[in-house]
């Protein structure tokens, strides 16, 4: 569903961020082929496997962050289990910022509800030492979509709710419950690529790289915090915190 660019953007029937709740029939048709795995235009150049997508007893995963909006369509036309993954908004800004990217506020106008805009000014506090304005912008961009993602969980029959700090940092212990909680059989780490290494040791920091695979588990779950000042997760935990404590009490266990 991603409209970026030369993404697919579900057929391109879609020009931004969207809330589907009564997809068409071409959409329906449009998301039914692509979490089956016959649709080879979704397939990502990140994928594994990917000629093995369309064979019937194939399991596909389809990552998706555009769905977040849509959740009960997308349940509805591919009866696929939703697992909403989220991480601390101080982790999205500081990707975000290493791609040089900024948060789709304005896409989301109209289409969900978004929180107040905060007074970024501190009482004595001088114009030069104010936070910059993407941090509020990212934070209320991610409590937006988490929120609509929880509220629609609330009406689906099965879905499952990560932290992705318990996944990165959890080794095979947490991807092994994973699996379970999404029905499936455990086949071990071999059945993926650098499984022999599912947590590397070394930590590479590639700034123009869109997916960084070659970073130790502290440095995914935490490095975050090296490229975000205090003043700045001040900012985030004022506006994303509780929005953040709601997924805290929904998200499984993986221990």
């Amino acid at each position: 569903m991603n409209p970026r660019g030369r993404q697919y953007g579900l057929g391109r029937t879609l020009q931004g961020w969207t809330r589907l709740e009564d997809p068409n029939r071409r959409q329906i048709r449009l998301l039914r082929s692509s979490y089956r795995g016959n649709n080879p235009l979704v397939l990502s150049r990140y994928g594994y496997r990917q000629w093995a997508a369309p064979l019937p007893w194939t399991q596909v995963i389809v990552k998706d962050p555009f769905a977040m909006l849509s959740l009960p369509a997308v349940a509805a036309a591919t009866q696929a289990l939703p697992v909403l993954i989220y991480r601390h908004p101080g982790a999205v800004l500081s990707s975000y910022r290493r791609m040089g990217w900024t948060a789709d506020l304005e896409d989301l106008k109209g289409v969900v509800s978004l929180p107040d805009e905060p007074n970024l000014y501190r009482e004595g506090q001088a114009a030069d030492h104010i936070a910059p304005s993407d941090v509020a912008d990212m934070a209320r961009f991610w409590v937006a979509l988490n929120q609509q993602a929880l509220a629609d969980l609330e009406h689906l029959p099965r879905a499952v709710v990560v932290s992705h700090h318990d996944i990165s940092t959890g080794n095979a212990t947490a991807l092994k419950q994973l699996v379970r909680l999404c029905g499936l059989p455990w086949k071990g780490l071999s059945a993926g690529p650098r499984a022999s290494q599912p947590h590397a040791a070394v930590s590479v920091n590639n700034s123009s790289a869109l997916h960084n695979f070659n970073r130790a588990p502290a440095e995914v779950a935490q490095g975050w915090r090296k490229y975000i000042s205090e003043q700045e997760a001040s900012i985030i935990e004022d506006i994303a915190g509780p929005t953040l404590q709601d997924l805290d009490l929904e998200r499984a266990s993986l221990v």
